[in-house]
């Protein structure tokens, strides 16, 4: 979420310092949070502690990181962010917040922690930045359309709640698939993907992509599933696979998600591929049926899905299921020569200082 003022006219920009938070500064971080909760009116959704932050982030193997921007000595602004695996398992760094003090808006802080964020993707090899701003938040999408960031046509929806235990439950019930050449079902297993199965789900993963989109086919490599994933030290995504007659016929990949409100992760739903001569037999239903069990065995907060808005398919699945669509706010992205422009604004910055 993004809290900015209207212009305020005859003020002159100036040039904050800009640098990645540490633990000093989470009480002053935190207290500019519950500036923006209470701004937004979102108070309710700030479940978090100082405690939690403390646990979680800002460290060496911090969960979530924060840029922040100083005037004269005063922390006047931070930008929350954290790394996420799209997927095709590549990195994308998500903005959660981007906040100013009221009196020190419109002075090029905001653009200026902006900056800093592209340079630091640019520097990682890192191709897009993502967030979300409220619909009826016109400054803040005026201030990312100014720097580049282009919107997203897609849906975003949340399992959470009974709806969440409801789908869990599936999961205890025994899943069959009836084959379409076979007359009697045969059991559907669902378990946890290793290593071993990355040739095979490198081979679903494709032959599903041509089946949906045969002229715009892009599929991670062996490569990107080990790196990332099965074959990681730490992983930064995981996956369920669904065996029929012992061959894989549907995969599900996840990852945490961590969000400086809340003080438990979430997960998101990366990917959900069916082979296509397996489709319209439950098999999704059963990997997010699976996938909610670990939600709620784990303590997890919800299940987000992100869809495009031609997937009709998916959107029903997620209704069926018991998703909720989030309707307050819209996603905007930078990436390409956009990304490079505003990361060269911030070079520009440091060789003016």
């Amino acid at each position: 979420m993004t809290s900015l003022a209207k212009p305020q006219c005859g003020r002159q920009a100036v040039t904050p310092q800009v640098r990645f938070a540490e633990s000093a500064d989470i009480p002053r971080l935190f207290s500019l949070k519950w500036q923006l909760a209470i701004a937004e009116r979102i108070t309710a959704t700030l479940c978090a502690t100082e405690a939690d932050w403390y646990r979680e982030g800002f460290g060496r193997d911090g969960r979530f990181a924060a840029l922040v921007a100083e005037i004269d000595g005063r922390l006047v602004g931070m930008l929350t962010l954290h790394e996420r695996c799209d997927a095709q398992y590549q990195s994308t760094l998500y903005i959660e917040d981007l906040f100013v003090e009221p009196p020190y808006r419109n002075l090029g802080v905001a653009s200026a922690l902006l900056a800093d964020l592209a340079a630091h993707a640019r520097e990682r090899n890192i191709p897009r930045i993502e967030l979300q701003v409220r619909r009826d938040n016109r400054a803040a999408q005026r201030l990312y359309r100014a720097q580049g960031f282009e919107r997203r046509h897609g849906i975003i929806a949340i399992l959470a709640g009974d709806a969440l235990l409801e789908c869990a439950k599936a999961a205890k019930r025994v899943s069959a698939v009836a084959v379409r050449q076979q007359r009697e079902p045969t059991p559907l297993r669902v378990r946890p993907a290793g290593p071993d199965d990355v040739a095979c789900l490198c081979d679903l993963k494709r032959r599903s992509a041509m089946a949906d989109e045969p002229g715009r086919a892009t599929c991670p490599t062996a490569d990107d599933w080990i790196r990332n994933g099965l074959g990681a030290v730490r992983p930064r995504f995981s996956a369920l696979v669904a065996e029929h007659a012992a061959a894989i016929v549907g995969v599900l990949t996840y990852s945490l998600r961590y969000y400086t409100a809340l003080p438990r992760p979430a997960l998101a739903v990366l990917d959900l591929c069916v082979d296509p001569a397996y489709r319209r037999q439950a098999i999704g239903s059963s990997l997010m049926s699976e996938l909610s069990a670990i939600v709620s065995e784990h303590h997890y907060v919800h299940i987000e899905l992100h869809m495009e808005r031609h997937n009709t398919a998916a959107a029903a699945m997620s209704r069926k299921l018991g998703f909720v669509r989030a309707r307050n706010c819209g996603t905007y992205r930078l990436a390409g020569s956009p990304l490079l422009r505003l990361a060269e604004a911030a070079a520009n910055a440091v060789s003016l200082c």
